[in-house]
């Protein structure tokens, strides 16, 4: 099972490479150590920043964001063995999967068709949207608080999930660390793409437009909610709330 998740940054597919690291079964000081060695021919096809952890800078770790090309790239300065092979695919795979979900039109005909859907879905979740609130106005004010969100469609953020089960103790730092020592969410508070992949969590990508860093933001989705108060009640945990 691989872990590769490739973000769409400034319109440029890249990938952390702490994840390559994982991927080929090395650390990551060693791996960042070979991109400094040769930075000279990785930067032959974009440049190679050193990115930095949001977060505390005085624990925060250091990485960088490799395009496609980059990526692959750094495979050839590993010796050939069965690992490097799997994840030589899982890298095409993945890069591959990122393309599938932005699919551009490629001429005036494409585009206008897209304008047209694009105005069609955006009048379908109007009419959605609608139906929401007039189910919310339904509701009484003792209702639960998870029945108001369940009737939406929104994600919800890891502090939302928190309140939302009202486990003593169990606030948005602690559910943070909890997911991750359950190897659900990585140091970067990242969900593993299988979790991703069984509509548990998305990520999206929020912009400071003040230091133009590009920050990942993991959401909850309304399975995912279900899915982490089980994990919760397996570890000893127990809800207040009922929630399916």
């Amino acid at each position: 099972m691989t872990n590769l998740i490739v973000h769409n940054i400034n319109s440029t597919f890249v990938i952390d490479s702490r994840l390559i690291a994982e991927e080929l079964g090395i650390l990551h000081k060693n791996f960042k150590e070979l991109i400094k060695t040769y930075k000279v021919d990785f930067e032959e096809f974009g440049q190679v920043a050193l990115e930095t952890e949001a977060g505390d800078i005085r624990y925060a770790e250091t990485f960088y964001y490799l395009n496609e090309n980059q990526s692959y790239l750094s495979l050839t300065y590993s010796n050939n063995t069965p690992k490097v092979r799997r994840a030589k695919i899982n890298l095409v795979k993945a890069f591959d999967q990122a393309k599938s979900v932005l699919k551009l039109p490629q001429n005036y005909i494409e585009a206008l068709e897209c304008l047209v859907a694009s105005e069609k879905e955006k009048k379908a979740l109007s009419l959605v949207a609608a139906d929401a609130q007039a189910k919310l106005v339904d509701l009484t004010p003792k209702a639960e608080m998870y029945d108001v969100i369940a009737d939406s469609s929104k994600f919800l953020k890891i502090a939302e999930v928190a309140k939302i089960l009202s486990i003593p103790n169990m606030g948005q730092n602690n559910l943070f660390n909890f997911l991750k020592s359950e190897e659900i969410l990585q140091k970067n508070k990242v969900p593993y793409q299988r979790y991703v992949n069984l509509g548990h969590f998305t990520v999206v990508e929020k912009y400071n437009k003040y230091n133009g860093e590009v920050i990942l933001v993991t959401l909850v989705t309304q399975k995912g909610l279900s899915f982490i108060k089980r994990r919760l009640e397996k570890a000893g945990f127990f809800s207040s709330k009922l929630i399916a």
